[in-house]
């Protein structure tokens, strides 16, 4: 009884032991790589604070550091492929970019699947489980959801949103190029730094774009007329490498989830007093007029002409997974975008 009593204790020993041993890391240094190149934006700076504290509360066992797009010599459209390859440790994962070589990611792309963030947001929970599953198949861990900017149309003249007919504006992709033809204008494609010598000239009439990129160039100088036609940007999520991933303890690995749940809700809650921010800064210094959409005539009229078109085309490369996504998204905001 006495040696079974001792060989019992023992082996646990052994196993806290092994527990331990399996618990120790070497300090690491992570580059995240990001579509941006402003780390004082509203939308990078909570994550940037959530980067020191990680590196303090782990006692510089982890080290995450934002690399600004254009920094590495990585392509953003191959971000992700790096991740998974183990090139690069993390990486914002979305739509624009990605969804070349994970095509699932253009079905969360699509204008209109959501008109405001409560429904992005809804959205994303809906799906992320199905997201986590098959990136994981990837070699890529997602961490979480990263809320980002508003896009909006600016115009040289008041216009009316269900007919733009003569007015030519910037489009910088296919998908608002779509979404331009469908509000009855026609599509002009100009590169970001000449938008604003563009205008100037009558070469385009206005753009849709992201709110601040318009106040920064000044655009809304030109283009006074401002309308929120309930076009958020793209769902942006956090990819690392999961081999880097399952390498952390699981302390460090707590403190990085609960740092990364802190930013996210500091930036979610920023969001609307960002948005009215800009529109402020904007009304005060050139622009005319501020209109928001909300005529349903309007978000039908995109769904119709925009969202099921391409939803149906990206269904098309995605399968199985792919219905089981939209089935998710048409489930969480009760709508149909086949």
């Amino acid at each position: 009884m006495k040696k079974t009593l001792l060989g019992m204790v023992a082996l646990g020993l052994l196993v806290c032991s092994t527990l331990q041993a399996a618990e120790t890391m070497k300090p690491q240094k992570w580059d995240y790589a990001i579509d941006g190149t402003a780390m004082d934006k509203w939308y990078y700076v909570p994550y940037s604070d959530a980067f020191e504290r990680i590196k303090s509360r782990t006692g510089g066992l982890l080290d995450i550091r934002m690399v600004p797009n254009g920094t590495l010599p990585i392509k953003g459209q191959e971000w992700a492929r790096a991740v998974s390859a183990g090139d690069l440790a993390m990486t914002q994962v979305f739509g624009g970019y990605h969804a070349g070589d994970y095509p699932i990611w253009g079905l969360i792309d699509v204008p209109y699947i959501y008109t405001d963030r409560l429904e992005k947001r809804k959205i994303w929970e809906a799906v992320r489980p199905i997201f986590q599953r098959e990136m994981e198949k990837e070699g890529i861990h997602l961490l979480g959801y990263y809320p980002r900017f508003l896009q909006i149309m600016a115009t040289d003249e008041a216009v009316d949103v269900m007919n733009i007919k003569g007015k030519k504006l910037r489009s910088y992709s296919q998908v608002i190029a779509s979404m331009i033809t469908a509000m009855g204008g026609t599509p002009v494609a100009v590169a970001w730094p000449e938008v604003y010598t563009a205008i100037q000239t009558g070469v385009a009439d206005g753009l849709l774009t992201g709110a601040g990129g318009i106040y920064l160039a000044k655009v809304h100088t030109l283009a006074p007329y401002i309308y929120d036609v309930g076009f958020l940007h793209s769902i942006f999520v956090t990819g690392v490498n999961k081999d880097l991933w399952d390498g952390l303890t699981s302390e460090v690995r707590e403190i990085v989830l609960e740092e990364f749940a802190a930013a996210e809700g500091i930036t979610y809650m920023t969001f609307e007093g960002e948005k009215a921010g800009i529109f402020d800064l904007m009304l005060g210094s050139g622009a005319k007029s501020y209109t928001k959409v909300d005529d349903p005539k309007f978000f039908e009229m995109m769904i119709n002409k925009v969202s099921k078109p391409l939803m149906r085309e990206r269904l098309a490369k995605t399968g199985a997974v792919g219905e089981e996504i939209v089935t998710a998204i048409e489930n969480a905001v009760g709508k149909s975008f086949r």
